[in-house]
């Protein structure tokens, strides 16, 4: 039978992670072009997809899950890039399937990243929600409708989510999950053309993010605006970090997240401080003061924080909006919809796919990106526990009185720029790119001096029993010419005055 090729996009050269990327695929001699055979067995074809997995999810990493890959690591990264490099491989074969429809090997290629897909359903561990028939909930789904959005979602009630958004019907890998029209998408240019827009051009300082939050306080208390049920369907209140009472903040006493909390809310404070009560003074009819109080300022912003969304408009402007109805998606690290954030052009809609199954009755996950347990608690008033894989905790090094020592590390292309876990997921591993930076940076001069750097594949990732049997340190992606008096315990004591307490266990 006829051979046929499958191949896999090449590296965006806009990716931040460009030459990282490349760099990796380069020297694991991964492949984006596959030949298979039409005949090929079921075994080989398990063969190939594997193939095509390893160089899918290369493609796929962002930059924690970059940072933290290490060499022997050629499996599964965390399930966000599994998830996406499953999709580049499905959307490849979709594209071979157009012109090859009647070859066998390609439809079990098919089937077998499909099953891969069905294997991901193994974390959904969410029971069915029960229906939500709230008056406030009917109201927005008649108004939704009325609007043009399309949904195979309805609103439920989950166990520890609230409300969220359940599958109303059995859902495929791609298939249409919503459509919202572009005109029910808020955004700045869409307030600065109304009057309120137009009214603050006059007043000095406000910018689109004041304009947005400002319009949406005012917006919330009219009875009559287009965006009425929508509004009337948010809770009185967020709960996000930015509201917590007392007692949740005596639980945060004497950590980093309490500071940067109260830091947080200051810098709210003397916004809003900036505005009121001089715009109620000078446009009483748009800003009544018993409208825009600070409590209803800080309602604004928590609405921002937690249900902005990035969008793409089709004149490649990218802006933080709301977007009524899919703000009700809950965030997981196991979702269901990756990729939503460019309005089509022709249909001048938001369409929202599905990037894995999601059978009826089931609630429907976002992933709101790779953010930490701080960043959640503070912006939308949850953690994720032990096993977020994107909860990390930064380690800026500053060697500006070591030329020498800083001078290597640059020539080792390792940066200053560094981060640990901030939740130990088992086995706790200390990143190797730390690790060599820091056997530099605890150095004495004389001997980064006298040092010579000899990278064994390339400036990313090199040979870690080499690094072993010539420096006698923890395993690392350098090797040295020469040897190194830099103890293995100095490092560690180092990554522990980071936070890192359980990494020696």
């Amino acid at each position: 039978m006829d051979s046929f090729y499958v191949e896999l996009p090449p590296v965006d050269s806009d990716d931040p992670l460009f030459r990282h990327k490349t760099e990796i695929l380069d020297q694991r001699s991964l492949a984006f072009r596959f030949s298979v055979s039409g005949a090929d067995s079921c075994v080989q074809c398990e063969s190939h997809v594997d193939a095509m997995l390893k160089t899918a999810r290369i493609l796929n990493l962002n930059e924690i899950e970059w940072y933290f890959l290490e060499e022997d690591e050629f499996g599964t990264i965390t399930f966000r890039n599994e998830l996406e490099a499953l999709n580049t491989v499905f959307a490849a074969l979709k594209c071979v399937k157009k012109a090859k429809e009647e070859v066998v090997a390609l439809n079990l290629l098919i089937e077998i990243v499909i099953q891969k897909f069905r294997l991901l359903e193994a974390a959904d561990n969410v029971e069915a929600g029960i229906s939500c028939d709230g008056d406030k909930e009917s109201k927005l789904l008649d108004w939704a409708r009325r609007e043009g959005i399309e949904s195979k979602l309805d609103v439920a009630v989950f166990d520890g989510f609230g409300r969220g958004l359940r599958a109303a019907v059995d859902i495929a890998v791609n298939d249409i999950v919503m459509k919202i029209p572009q005109h029910l998408i808020i955004s700045e240019d869409f307030v600065d053309n109304t009057d309120l827009g137009l009214a603050l051009n006059d007043f000095e300082g406000v910018i689109g993010d004041t304009k947005v939050l400002l319009w949406s306080m005012r917006e919330r208390h009219k009875p009559y605006s287009m965006f009425a049920p929508y509004f009337a369907s948010l809770p009185d209140s967020f709960n996000t970090g930015l509201s917590f009472g007392i007692s949740a903040l005596q639980v945060l006493d004497g950590t980093m997240v309490l500071e940067e909390l109260m830091q947080a809310k200051e810098h709210l404070r003397l916004e809003y401080e900036k505005l009121f009560p001089e715009l109620s003074n000078k446009y009483p009819s748009l800003f009544p003061e018993n409208q825009f109080t600070w409590e209803m300022y800080l309602w604004a912003c928590e609405l921002w924080y937690s249900n902005g969304l990035k969008i793409c408009f089709p004149d490649g402007s990218i802006k933080t909006c709301l977007v009524p109805y899919m703000g009700l998606l809950n965030h997981s690290l196991h979702p269901h919809v990756t990729h939503y954030s460019k309005i089509d052009p022709e249909s001048k809609s938001l369409i929202v796919h599905a990037a894995r199954p999601l059978n009826a009755g089931k609630q429907c996950f976002l992933n709101y990106g790779a953010l930490s347990n701080s960043h959640l608690l503070m912006f939308y008033g949850f953690v994720l526990g032990r096993d977020n894989p994107f909860d990390v905790v930064p380690i800026d090094l500053d060697l500006s009185d070591s030329p020498d020592r800083l001078a290597l590390i640059e020539k080792a292309n390792l940066g200053l720029s560094h981060m640990v876990r901030g939740t130990w997921l088992i086995p706790f591993r200390i990143p190797s790119r730390l690790l060599t930076t820091l056997c530099i940076a605890l150095m004495d001069e004389d001997e980064a001096r006298s040092l010579t750097f000899s990278p064994k594949h390339n400036r990313d990732r090199g040979n870690k029993r080499n690094m072993e049997e010539e420096v006698g340190l923890v395993p690392s992606p350098y090797t040295w010419d020469g040897q190194s008096t830099t103890s293995f315990m100095e490092i560690c004591i180092t990554v522990i005055g980071y936070g890192a307490c359980d990494c020696l266990e």
